[in-house]
């Protein structure tokens, strides 16, 4: 019998730290929303003070005296919060992390999920309009890795058809013309 528990006790422990806890740390997480972007920026007074959770593509960062401003485009997050179909947006918004962020690793282009208080909105120029952004002031952030523009294994391996002795080679009948 208590060998039985004790096996029941190791299989609920191997599983238990197997859970998903997600992009963030579970305590700051643990109360944030996800919230529909076009009410954020219909009425972002009504959000204010509540941790939120966006993400979508950096279109630039900028260094302050207050911090790093971050402008995000907005694209839809999947379950585990990572921005998907990143050709479809509703908007933009900004995010200021207290700390200062590296423009050339935070670089346009670049994914990005972020955990923040919501404070309102911020009125910038974007080209010549005035622009409403909803404001975060960001609590942690989520940069994802960059897909490489190159193919994988099978479609580059022979990469030097023309050198006999290099051990990619192999030869083909047309490389003579």
């Amino acid at each position: 019998m208590a060998r039985t528990l004790l096996i029941i006790a190791a299989i609920f422990l191997a599983l238990t730290g197997c859970a998903d806890r997600g992009l963030f740390s579970g305590t700051q997480a643990q109360d944030a929303i996800k919230v529909d972007f076009s009410d954020l920026q219909q009425s972002p007074q009504t959000y204010l003070g509540r941790k939120i959770i966006l993400g979508g593509i950096i279109v630039k960062t900028t260094n302050t005296a207050e911090g790093t401003l971050i402008e995000i485009y907005q694209t839809r997050l999947d379950s585990s919060n990572t921005p998907v179909e990143v050709d479809i947006s509703q908007g933009r918004f900004l995010g200021l992390y207290e700390g200062f962020l590296d423009s050339k690793i935070y670089r346009p282009g670049r994914k990005i999920t972020v955990l923040g208080l919501a404070q309102g909105e911020k009125i910038l120029k974007l080209d010549e309009i005035d622009y409403r952004y909803p404001f975060l002031k960001i609590i942690e952030l989520n940069l994802f890795q960059e897909e490489s523009p190159l193919p994988r294994y099978p479609y580059y391996w022979d990469y030097y058809p023309w050198d006999p002795w290099h051990p990619g080679y192999r030869y083909h009948p047309y490389w003579r013309y």
